[in-house]
Protein backbone atom coordinates (compact mmCIF):
# COMPACT_ATOMS: atom_id res chain seq x y z
CA UNK A 1 0.00 0.00 0.00
CA UNK A 2 1.43 3.38 -0.96
CA UNK A 3 1.82 6.18 1.57
CA UNK A 4 -1.00 8.15 -0.09
CA UNK A 5 -3.37 5.16 0.02
CA UNK A 6 -2.52 4.62 3.69
CA UNK A 7 -3.24 8.29 4.46
CA UNK A 8 -6.56 8.15 2.57
CA UNK A 9 -7.66 5.17 4.64
CA UNK A 10 -6.47 6.81 7.87
CA UNK A 11 -8.19 10.10 6.98
CA UNK A 12 -11.43 8.29 6.20
CA UNK A 13 -11.28 6.42 9.51
CA UNK A 14 -10.87 9.71 11.37
CA UNK A 15 -13.86 11.23 9.57
CA UNK A 16 -16.02 8.21 10.35
CA UNK A 17 -14.94 8.26 14.03
CA UNK A 18 -16.03 11.89 14.25
CA UNK A 19 -19.43 11.13 12.69
CA UNK A 20 -20.29 7.92 14.56
CA UNK A 21 -23.94 7.81 15.58
CA UNK A 22 -24.70 4.13 16.02
CA UNK A 23 -25.60 3.46 12.38
CA UNK A 24 -23.76 1.00 10.21
CA UNK A 25 -21.86 1.92 7.09
CA UNK A 26 -20.04 0.10 4.34
CA UNK A 27 -16.46 1.25 3.76
CA UNK A 28 -14.44 0.29 0.73
CA UNK A 29 -11.02 1.36 -0.37
CA UNK A 30 -9.36 1.11 -3.74
CA UNK A 31 -5.59 1.09 -3.41
CA UNK A 32 -5.08 1.45 -7.16
CA UNK A 33 -6.81 4.84 -7.32
CA UNK A 34 -5.89 5.70 -3.73
CA UNK A 35 -9.43 6.50 -2.71
CA UNK A 36 -11.84 5.35 -0.05
CA UNK A 37 -15.64 5.34 -0.06
CA UNK A 38 -18.08 5.11 2.84
CA UNK A 39 -21.75 4.46 2.21
CA UNK A 40 -24.37 4.81 4.94
CA UNK A 41 -28.12 5.37 5.12
CA UNK A 42 -27.57 9.11 5.26
CA UNK A 43 -24.69 9.95 2.96
CA UNK A 44 -21.91 8.69 0.76
CA UNK A 45 -18.43 9.94 1.54
CA UNK A 46 -15.57 9.75 -0.94
CA UNK A 47 -12.04 10.61 0.15
CA UNK A 48 -9.31 10.63 -2.49
CA UNK A 49 -5.78 11.88 -2.77
CA UNK A 50 -4.93 14.33 -5.56
CA UNK A 51 -1.26 13.89 -6.43
CA UNK A 52 -0.97 17.01 -8.59
CA UNK A 53 -2.24 19.21 -5.74
CA UNK A 54 -0.77 17.01 -2.97
CA UNK A 55 -3.95 17.18 -0.92
CA UNK A 56 -7.00 15.17 0.06
CA UNK A 57 -10.32 15.83 -1.61
CA UNK A 58 -13.52 14.93 0.22
CA UNK A 59 -16.87 14.70 -1.56
CA UNK A 60 -20.02 14.13 0.49
CA UNK A 61 -23.37 13.24 -1.04
CA UNK A 62 -26.29 13.56 1.38
CA UNK A 63 -28.86 10.84 0.72
CA UNK A 64 -31.49 11.94 3.23
CA UNK A 65 -32.83 15.14 4.71
CA UNK A 66 -31.65 13.94 8.11
CA UNK A 67 -28.03 13.77 9.09
CA UNK A 68 -26.95 11.89 12.22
Amino acid sequence: MSQAAHLVTKNLALVMDQQKAGWSSLCLRNIMVEAAVCISLFFTLVVRYNHSQAQFLKDEIVLSGRHP
